[in-house]
């Protein structure tokens, strides 16, 4: 090549992504997350007493929902012109206090609830919130991942189905 030649461009590269996980591996991602659903609700079933077909829908719901939108948040603030690492919005805020909010709202109702049907525990007393409230957010803390795993594999299935529907 000589020194007067132009660089030509070089060979466009194939678009950057995943490929599908193997279906296994979905299932089972989406299997241990169920499984763990449902030994929570079978436990707060029976501190309640609230209906089991009750808790395990309702806690499968509200945790797709709300990772399904710390997901999307994430998503929208990364794309944006503006975004610099490091930088905390209020959108970062109220989704924080949103978190810490529905976190102190169910540390309170299984507090209260299971004082309702244990009778010599105080409903008022400080290591029984403390009790619960390291216990809930451990429970928070590991279920974090299983939903993350869970939302994967939603949102997998759901890209494979309108594959396949296309005409």
């Amino acid at each position: 090549m000589a020194a007067n030649e132009p660089l030509s461009n070089p060979p466009p590269r194939p678009a950057a992504g995943r490929s599908p996980p193997p279906p296994l591996r979905l299932l089972k991602q989406f299997g241990i997350g169920l499984t763990w659903f449902a030994l929570l609700a079978v436990n707060v079933t029976i501190l309640t007493g609230t209906h089991f077909l009750i808790v395990l829908p309702a806690m499968l719901f509200v945790s797709l929902v709300v990772g399904g939108l710390t997901i999307w948040w994430l998503a929208e603030r990364v794309s944006r012109a503006d975004f610099r690492p490091g930088r905390f919005s209020i959108a970062s805020l109220m989704l924080f206090m949103v978190f810490v909010g529905g976190y102190l709202a169910l540390m309170r109702w299984l507090v209260l609830a299971t004082a309702a049907r244990i009778r010599h525990v105080e409903p008022v007393s400080a290591l029984t919130f403390l009790v619960s409230g390291v216990g809930t957010l451990l429970v928070c803390l590991i279920s974090v991942q299983l939903v993350a795993g869970m939302l994967d594999s939603l949102v997998w299935w759901a890209m494979g189905w309108l594959r396949h529907r296309r005409p």
